[in-house]
């Protein structure tokens, strides 16, 4: 899954596995997984962040309802991987907005989709 990403064996794995979690726990309403960022580019050096981007369906509500259930289920794992130097920055967003700022040219989506890596995109 990460096969590009520049980060420890063990860390890879954890990432990995922290990321598997949250596609089982949100398939009914994932609408993508990506990576974006320095990790997506091959580009991550000590220090980095994983910036990992999680589109919804639904609205607002739907996003936070989103990190509430990855929280409650993986927040240890997340604490984890950050004690162990794995910053994991999430963006959860609902589709309809993403779409929304994409169309309005906002700066951030456009940049994501210039190098984003997608890691699951639902049906």
């Amino acid at each position: 899954m990460l096969e590009k990403v520049a980060l420890k064996l063990e860390l890879k794995r954890g990432v990995e596995v922290f990321l598997s979690g949250v596609i089982s726990l949100l398939k009914d309403v994932l609408v993508e997984l990506s990576l974006y960022g320095s990790a997506a580019r091959g580009e991550m050096h000590e220090g980095s962040d994983v910036d990992v981007l999680v589109i919804v369906k639904g609205g607002r509500g739907d996003a936070l309802r989103a990190l509430e259930k990855i929280y409650d289920s993986l927040g240890e794992l997340w604490v984890d991987l950050v004690a162990e130097g794995c910053l994991l920055e999430l963006t959860i967003i609902c589709e309809d907005e993403w779409r929304s700022m994409i169309e309005r040219g906002f700066s951030f989506p456009m940049n994501v989709e210039e190098d984003k890596i997608v890691l699951y995109r639902g049906s």
